[in-house]
This record gives C-alpha cells, sequence and structure tokens, in this order.
C-alpha cells in the first residue's frame, strides 16, 4: 500500500466517521424537535457550570494537549407543561460572561413531553450544521475513495 493509498483511506474513514456522527446527532435533534412543545418559562436564577476545552498541537518535540477551564451561566427555568406537571430545570446552553436571560424574564421554551427536564430555548425545526457537516464528511469520503482508487493505478 503506497502513500497516496493512506492518505485516500484517512480521508475516507474521517468523513465516514463525521458524516455518521453528524446524522446521529441531527436525528436526535430531529426526533426531539418532533416531540417538543411549546411552554412559558420564568427564569428563575442561573447555574454556573464548568466546562472544558480541549486543543492539541504538534511539533517537533511531539504533540501535546491544552486543556482551558472556563464558567458559563446556565439558565433554570420554571415552567408548567401542557399536563400540568410544575418542572423547573436548568438548561443545557449556557453562556460566557454576561448572561443571555436574567431572573424574572419571561422566556418561551419547548420540551419534550417524555422528558420535561429537556428543554430548548430555540426555535425548532432544521439545524443547517448538522447536515452541512454530515454532507461535508460524505463528500471528505468520497474525495478519499477517489484518492484510493486513482493512487492504485
Amino acid at each position: 500500500m503506497n502513500g497516496g493509498q493512506i492518505t485516500g483511506l484517512v480521508l475516507t474513514l474521517v468523513g465516514v466517521v463525521a458524516a455518521v456522527v453528524m446524522f446521529l446527532v441531527w436525528r436526535q435533534q430531529r426526533a426531539f424537535w418532533q416531540r417538543a412543545r411549546p411552554a412559558e418559562a420564568t427564569v428563575v436564577g442561573h447555574q454556573q457550570r464548568r466546562h472544558r476545552e480541549t486543543s492539541r498541537s504538534s511539533g517537533d518535540s511531539g504533540s501535546r494537549t491544552t486543556y482551558r477551564y472556563y464558567h458559563a451561566l446556565h439558565p433554570a427555568f420554571a415552567f408548567r407543561t401542557a399536563e400540568g406537571l410544575d418542572v423547573q430545570t436548568v438548561s443545557g446552553t449556557g453562556a460566557r460572561g454576561y448572561p443571555r436571560y436574567h431572573s424574572g424574564q419571561r422566556v418561551r421554551v419547548s420540551y419534550d413531553p417524555q422528558s420535561p427536564d429537556d428543554v430548548s430555548t430555540g426555535k425548532g425545526g432544521e439545524v443547517p450544521v448538522f447536515r452541512t457537516v454530515m454532507l461535508a464528511g460524505v463528500a471528505l469520503a468520497v474525495v478519499g475513495l477517489v484518492v484510493v482508487v486513482l493512487t492504485s493505478v
């Protein structure tokens, strides 16, 4: 196996993995929005959560992984479901620095009736980035296969 074939196989593998992961995320998001019900919520506070960003670099001395920690404020919402259940939950999405929502603010949320703690303040529907990355992964896999075929001749 020559270098071109190895490069092609790596491109194909990366493309397939990216496409499959984005497809699974897209499918999960789509399922949420198909089940989601709207509710009027009140912001009842914020929870500070610690997050970690990872960056990798390589150079003459080898590869290095760097971790950077930051804090984000996640809004806590209180609302009543259509079924009459009172829910108080913390959003999985937070903001660094200045919070997007303020205590006492009324916010329209969407929740999953099967799991009312699962809420979103998004508009719903399709998220174009998932489809874009999924298609880019497929394109990368095709390019990888073309490279394998052309370097095999």
